[in-house]
C-alpha cells in the first residue's frame, strides 16, 4: 500500500447512462447481464486494443493506455480505436436488444491525457491498483458532457493535440472541481460514428 507512480497516459472512463432507472425495471438476473455485455464490448475494447482496464467503477469502466510504453501518439490512436470498437459493439447489442422488444441502451466515453498517479490504494486490510489525481477527476466529469452535446464520444485538447482529423469543437464547460472552463471535443464522424449518432 502507498507504491505508487506517476506515468503519463491516456485515460479513458465510459459510463452507462440511466442504470439506475434500469436497475429498478428490469430482475436482477436480467441487470446484471446487462452490465456485464457493456463491459465485455468496453473494457474488452480497451483489451483488445493494448489499453489497461483498471477499475469497475458501477456500471463505470476506468483504464489507461500508457504513454510511455505506447508513444503519445500510439497511447491515443489506440484509445480511438478501442472507442470506435466499443461503440460498434454496442451499437450492435442495441440492434440486438430492439429486435427483442427491449429499451435501447445509451453510454458515455471520455477520453483525456495527462500526468496520473497510479498505485496501490486503500484500507490496511482491503487494497487495490488504481489510479487518482486531477486527471483522473477531469476525465469523470469531461464523461458527464457526453449527455450534454449529445454524442457518445469526447476527449479534452490534451487528447486531441495529438490526433488528426477533424475533431469537431463542442465549447468550454464549466466541470465541477475544475478551475479553467474545459473545452470539448467530438471525434471526426467517421462510419461507424455517424452510425450511431443517427441512431
Amino acid at each position: 500500500r502507498g507504491d505508487f507512480a506517476s506515468p503519463p497516459a491516456v485515460v479513458w472512463l465510459s459510463d452507462l447512462r440511466a442504470s439506475t432507472e434500469m436497475s429498478m425495471m428490469l430482475p436482477r438476473d436480467e441487470f446484471i447481464a446487462t452490465i456485464n455485455v457493456f463491459f465485455d464490448c468496453t473494457a474488452g475494447a480497451v483489451e483488445i486494443e493494448g489499453g489497461e482496464p483498471l477499475t469497475f467503477i458501477g456500471d463505470g469502466a476506468l483504464a489507461i493506455f500508457p504513454i510511455e510504453k505506447m508513444g503519445e501518439d500510439g497511447a491515443r490512436k489506440a484509445a480511438f480505436a478501442a472507442a470506435e470498437r466499443a461503440t460498434k459493439a454496442l451499437t450492435a447489442m442495441n440492434v440486438t436488444r430492439r429486435d427483442a422488444g427491449k429499451a435501447q441502451i445509451r453510454w458515455g466515453i471520455a477520453l483525456h491525457a495527462g500526468v496520473l498517479e497510479y498505485g496501490n490504494i486503500g484500507s490496511p486490510t482491503r487494497h487495490s491498483w488504481s489510479a487518482i489525481g486531477a486527471v483522473v477527476n477531469e476525465t469523470a466529469r469531461l464523461e458527464g458532457t457526453t449527455k450534454e452535446v449529445g454524442e457518445p464520444i469526447v476527449a479534452s485538447r490534451a487528447f486531441i493535440e495529438h490526433m488528426v482529423g477533424d475533431w469537431r469543437p463542442m465549447g468550454a464547460f464549466d466541470l465541477k472541481g475544475v478551475p479553467d472552463p474545459f473545452e470539448v471535443f467530438a471525434p471526426p464522424l467517421t462510419e461507424t460514428l455517424a452510425k450511431e449518432t443517427a441512431a
